[in-house]
């Protein structure tokens, strides 16, 4: 019996791809989350409770603004950019990784949203070191040589330097 390959999932150079593609997802998805804080593992300051802080605020919380008590409107997009900086997950596929990426910049925009032109040169560094991790990612995919890996390693990087300068810079706003 004569077995029959159409490309599909079995063919010898989707093996390959997939392959290939299995040695740069972990490098780009824990290179942007490593980089960027996404451990829940940091240390936590003298007196502070060692269980994890929600990623809402409650009501009650205090304002670090001083007015009555209410967070800025920017502190929940904030909250949902870095949970979806902590959702990219290395076994998750080039797929997974993409939808990771769209879901950080969907929440970018709400966030630059929220926040007007607040934090505007950090919004700006962020989309543009997403779309760069965008395009790496991709060239990465079509072909998975050590130049492109290095590339999107690279990129992973930029996300992750700023995303941090975004922390520091929306600071304890938030809480």
């Amino acid at each position: 019996m004569k077995m029959r390959m159409s490309g599909g999932l079995t063919s010898p150079a989707s093996i390959a791809r997939r392959r290939r593609w299995r040695s740069i997802i972990p490098v780009v998805a824990l290179g942007v989350c490593a980089l960027a804080g996404c451990s829940n593992n940091t240390p936590k300051p003298p007196g502070t409770s060692s269980s994890p802080t929600p990623m809402s605020p409650s009501p009650t919380t205090a304002s670090p603004t001083g007015t009555s008590g209410a967070l800025p409107a920017y502190c929940e997009p904030y909250a949902k950019i870095k949970a979806s900086i902590e959702a990219l997950n290395p076994n998750s596929g080039v797929a997974g990784i993409q939808t990771a990426l769209s879901n950080i910049q969907t929440n970018l925009n709400e966030f630059a949203a929220a926040a007007h032109s607040q934090f505007g040169p950090q919004v700006t560094q962020l989309r543009s070191a997403l779309d760069n991790l965008k395009k790496a990612v991709q060239a990465a995919a079509a072909s998975p040589n050590p130049a492109n890996i290095s590339a999107a390693t690279t990129a992973a990087s930029g996300v992750a330097s700023a995303y941090t300068a975004l922390q520091q810079a929306v600071g304890n706003h938030c809480g």
